[in-house]
């Protein structure tokens, strides 16, 4: 891509590109309008849009030629707040195996997730179906939610935005209803009929994405969205945004990875979880990094019933007041709307993918610990466990 090379070896696009991305940042904290958050529209409207690239390295091999999105491998555990009666926490574990690529079985979260798997299959296996089917279900609780991220243009939104960027390449987190879509039509095995004919991020043979928003039961669903039947090449407007701006590196926005021992502690979280834990321990919180915390209520101090309804008012009370705990800039890079610890309360119990819109929440910021420190509170977990079995069989 010639013009992407002229671009980036360009002596004026050093200052040019330094300055808009130091304006971007300062408005950053006010409004996060980088995402476009397509779960704000209505029930049966749709927005239009149009994939890019992961990244501008299409021709050093055909592996970035044929992906558009990003894996996000994040699992979200709900549990009862002991602090407000009626209401949730959620938390939310960034799986090591997003950034080291490593195997199931090495992985201390998702070895114990894989061997409930495991023993589903056994048991179904000895014909031990309904049992099969609950440790199944439980596993699929503590499974990673499928979710990717990609970048491109928004060709026609649904709803009415406050704010457009300056910059018209956005970010979509996108959840598992739509990727299905995606890959149903861009899977070499799909249907001959069905399948895309040629590569849906293309310049001049690309293809826009239908994003709708229907029912299902009380819930949201994207199971309508499509790809449009005919395709559309890049507009003049297109062309010169990626000419002048440039792709974005989507791993930026992936949950900031977890320390080691953080890890672990996430990781022992986990298995008191499977073993049917279901209160939230505050001392936990303290000692997850990054912890963001916001909590859906209503400026009048009631809840909010609707939960995009609760993002959009969290939005709004952020702008007003001015706060600039999102304007960390490192945090604003390398996080996305997505908090570790979500405090969830009564009336606003949603299901979990509408967590995904919050916009960049106040950062609560906990003491640092040391190795020894974290290693004592897993321990501590882990004894108090032990404590509370042997009192049960007693």
């Amino acid at each position: 891509m010639s013009s992407f090379i002229d671009y980036m070896m360009s002596e004026d696009t050093a200052e040019t590109a330094m300055k808009t991305m130091q304006e971007g940042m300062a408005t950053r904290g006010r409004s996060n309008n980088l995402f476009y958050y397509y779960r704000k529209l209505d029930y049966n409207a749709s927005s239009v849009v149009r994939f890019l690239p992961i990244s501008t390295e299409v021709a050093d091999s055909d592996e970035p030629r044929k992906r558009f999105t990003l894996p996000k491998k994040v699992i979200r555990l709900r549990f009862d707040n002991p602090q407000v009666a009626d209401a949730k926490v959620v938390l939310t574990i960034p799986v090591m195996q997003m950034y080291t690529g490593g195997k199931t079985e090495n992985d201390p979260v998702l070895k114990q997730v894989k061997a409930l798997y495991d023993e589903a299959e056994k048991l179904g296996k000895a014909g031990r179906d309904e049992q099969s089917k609950a440790v199944r279900e439980r596993a699929s609780y503590h499974w990673m939610r499928g979710e990717h991220l990609a970048q491109g243009f928004v060709v026609r939104s649904g709803f009415q935005e406050l704010e457009e960027p300056a910059n018209p390449i956005r970010v979509f987190e996108l959840n598992k209803q739509i990727m299905n879509k995606i890959n149903a039509k861009c899977d070499p095995k799909a249907d001959p009929d069905l399948a895309l004919r040629y590569w849906p991020v293309h310049g001049k043979l690309g293809t826009n994405f239908v994003i709708k928003k229907t029912h299902s039961g009380e819930w949201p669903s994207y199971n309508e969205s499509d790809f449009a039947n005919s395709t559309s090449p890049w507009t003049d407007k297109m062309l010169a945004a990626i000419q002048e701006h440039g792709l974005w590196q989507l791993e930026d926005f992936l949950p900031e990875r977890p320390s080691d021992e953080e890890y672990e502690m996430m990781a022992e979280i986990v298995r008191l979880s499977i073993d049917g834990e279901k209160m939230w321990d505050p001392d936990w919180e303290a000692h997850l990094k990054p912890t963001r915390l916001y909590k859906a209520a209503s400026e009048g101090g009631g809840e909010l019933s609707d939960p995009e309804t609760a993002t959009t008012k969290i939005r709004e009370a952020l702008d007003k007041t001015g706060n600039t705990a999102a304007t960390n800039v490192i945090a604003a890079l390398s996080g996305n709307p997505d908090p570790v610890v979500a405090v969830v309360e009564p009336e606003t119990a949603e299901p979990v993918e509408a967590l995904d819109d919050t916009d960049e929440p106040p950062v609560v910021t906990q003491p640092k610990k040391t190795v020894g420190d974290v290693r004592s509170i897993v321990n501590q977990i882990k004894s108090s466990t032990k404590d509370k079995t042997a009192e049960a069989t007693a």
